[in-house]
């Protein structure tokens, strides 16, 4: 049975300060078939803390910079295509077939997203007036247990990234 006992916050993957578990149980049996440690108020506190103080410096990054951090993202999520399909079976209870076609259309989102990003004007005139795309600070993201567990947070989070000018 596996453990996930870190969770990410400020690029590495850390033991969190929360002490309360999650059973991970596969719907299809109703096994459980492992066990995560929950981040609690302090975790969510430094993970904010974290992206406020990466803020500055992404947006100063480039078109350039961004396009080859989605690169990078759908690169790295197609190496574990089998392993997040086979996960997404197993925790999720999703069809071998739908779950090749949710993990395909999360590993093809940073791609669709370099498209748009290509594209994007972050600044345009409406009317007389000049308008600029900035952005107001740093978001959270809590998805459901029932959403698909890769295709979701891909999803929301990804068109995130163009939209701060850069």
């Amino acid at each position: 049975m596996k453990t996930i006992h870190k969770i990410y916050i400020n690029g590495q993957f850390v033991t969190p300060l929360g002490t309360d578990t999650f059973a991970l149980i596969n719907p299809t049996n109703n096994q459980q078939i492992g066990t995560v440690v929950l981040g609690n108020e302090a975790d969510t506190q430094s993970a904010i803390a974290a992206a406020k103080a990466a803020l500055p410096a992404f947006n100063r990054s480039t078109r350039e910079q961004r396009i080859m951090y989605l690169q990078r993202i759908h690169e790295a999520l197609a190496k574990r295509r089998e392993e997040l399909v086979n996960t997404m079976v197993l925790e999720y209870g999703g069809t071998l077939r739908f779950s090749r076609a949710a993990v395909g259309m999360a590993i093809n989102n940073p791609l669709d997203t370099i498209q748009v990003l290509k594209h994007f004007e972050f600044e345009r005139t409406v009317g007389q007036s000049r308008v600029r795309l900035e952005p107001v600070g740093v978001a959270g993201i809590i998805t459901p247990g029932t959403a698909m567990p890769v295709l979701s947070p891909v999803s929301y989070l990804l068109p995130s990234l163009p939209v701060l000018p850069p």
